[in-house]
């Protein structure tokens, strides 16, 4: 990899991380399209990316050939054009292929193949003939064959169709993954079955086990969205949570403690009511959630599994009794 990125023809290296100002430049065009209509409320809202992190290079070794090069791969997840990847994949996936361009026929066929079916799939019997219409334009302003057109469609009916009916699609359930616990996964199964498809998942997989990391970790004060415990230096402990940047969360504890404000947070209070000092450099991330909801109720178990700990009793006051059996 390093020999990749010493390719000075294809990567330079940059004086400084440029990922909060395309962050910005990102939500600033995201408000543009919202301001003009082009997008609703809730999609600008999803779209939008705080505390982003840059993107990572890894390499996939190609073991089947000699020399065993790295196919270069960048993950993009957290970046901040991320959401936007994630649109513009699903607007994509949904136009139909020209039939001239350089692609197999077989998958031009299916194109049509699949087109058809979902109109037999998703819409009324009584809409059928207008989507079908509807179809055969958009396929012939892409210049596909009539002839190819109708026999796909013709092979589509002959699949989903007997004595004139189409065959009623069975209804999938919700697949749920949940930790596999010998004797009550069963029976949880067999209570849900006719509700949730559960599906039990362990931590001792052979990704874990065998398998190397291939991305390098983000640095631990990059990472956001996060339960954090600080310890202090005379071996009690705080818990917090916060959807910031942990550095960011930092700095807000030292400022606070500067200026004397005891109320910004437990951590705040004992160290300036004891004049006792914070081991910022051993702050710990308990657990990484995105979900706001999730990540509450995490904090009160971390508040509640944690010895010597200096929140506060009422910052556990909404966990339910329903966790005390398992804390």
């Amino acid at each position: 990899m390093n020999n990749l990125l010493n390719d000075r023809k294809t990567y330079l290296p940059l004086d400084r991380d440029p990922t909060s100002s395309i962050e910005d430049k990102v939500n600033k065009l995201i408000t543009h399209w919202q301001d003009e209509l082009f997008i609703t409320e809730g999609q600008g809202k999803w779209y939008r990316r705080y505390n982003s992190i840059c993107s990572k290079m890894y390499g996939s070794i190609k073991v089947h050939k000699d020399g065993y090069p790295a196919r270069p791969i960048v993950a993009s997840i957290g970046s901040p054009t991320y959401n936007l990847s994630k649109m513009f994949s699903n607007i994509l996936k949904n136009v139909v292929v020209f039939y001239s361009s350089h692609l197999p026929t077989a998958h031009k066929r299916n194109t049509v193949t699949l087109l058809a079916e979902k109109i037999l799939l998703l819409s009324e019997p009584e809409f059928h003939n207008k989507n079908f219409e509807l179809l055969r334009e958009t396929l012939a302003k892409n210049m596909y064959p009539n002839g190819l057109v109708e026999c796909m469609i013709k092979k589509a009916h002959e699949k989903f169709t007997k004595n004139g009916d189409v065959k009623p699609i069975k209804e999938k359930l919700p697949i749920a993954a949940v930790p596999y616990v010998k004797g009550l996964f069963e029976k949880l199964k067999a209570i849900c079955k006719d509700d949730v498809m559960l599906v039990g998942k362990g931590d001792n997989t052979l990704k874990k086990s065998i398998f190397s990391r291939l991305k390098d970790p983000t640095p631990k004060l990059h990472c956001s969205h996060l339960v954090y415990c600080i310890p202090c230096s005379c071996g009690y402990k705080y818990v917090g949570q916060t959807l910031q940047l942990l550095k960011d969360r930092i700095y807000q504890h030292k400022y606070n403690i500067s200026i004397k404000n005891s109320n910004h947070s437990a951590l705040c209070d004992h160290a300036i009511t004891n004049n006792h000092t914070p081991l910022w450099d051993k702050v710990k991330i308990v657990v990484r959630e995105s979900q706001q909801k999730k990540r509450d109720i995490l904090e009160m178990i971390a508040v509640k599994k944690t010895p010597n700990c200096l929140n506060k009793h009422t910052d556990c006051i909404m966990l339910s009794t329903a966790y005390n059996n398992v804390i």
